[in-house]
Parts: structure tokens; sequence; C-alpha cells
């Protein structure tokens, strides 16, 4: 099964670089997008369906990781720096932060 994947609107790779940046509540992506919370989730829903993200990955969780890695891997997401240690990325410290049921002390 070799078929092409339907392409991002520029606005939804806008989407993905604020998740690239850390930002993965849709209230983050909405204010510094200027953007209603409606109009990011339909944004990520149409991510997840154009990238073909089974929707029991999208129950699971992280499924803004899984949608930011296909990104990069298809060449959505262009200034993406795969020389920097993943530690050192506002995600990897949320998803961390998010795992351990803590708080983000930057955020507070």
């Amino acid at each position: 099964m070799n078929h092409k994947i339907e392409e991002l609107s520029p606005r939804e790779i806008d989407v993905l670089n604020q998740v690239k940046e850390g930002r993965t509540a849709y209230s983050e992506v909405a204010s510094d997008l200027s953007i209603s919370l409606d109009t990011v989730k339909r944004h990520f829903e149409n991510i997840y369906a154009k990238l073909e993200l089974k929707s029991e990955l999208v129950k699971s969780g992280n499924v803004m990781i899984k949608a930011l890695i296909k990104a990069i891997r298809l060449g959505y997401i262009k200034d993406f720096e795969p020389s920097i240690k993943v530690e050192e990325t506002p995600i990897y410290k949320k998803a961390i932060t998010a795992s351990s049921g803590g708080k983000d002390s930057e955020e507070r």
C-alpha cells in the first residue's frame, strides 16, 4: 500500500511548529497564533487525519509528539535541529514533567 499522504496546510505546519517549541496545550497554541481553541482543535484533528495517525494513538496521548516526529520525517518541519540534545528541548521537559505527575517549575 503505497499512497501519498495529503499535504499539510501552512497553518497546520504553524501549529506543529508550536508543538516543536514545547507548546502542547491548545490554549498556548491558540494564544500564540491568535486563533480560537476550536480552530486549534480542528487543526490538530486535520493534522492527525492527514498524517494517518490511528484513532487508538490519538486516545493514548503523546499523539502531538508522534505527529511532530512524522512531520519532521516527511519534511514539513525544516528548521528542526537533530543535533541538539533531546533532554534540552522544551517538549521533552514537558513530557517528563507530565509523566511524573509533577508541575513544570518554569510554568509556576
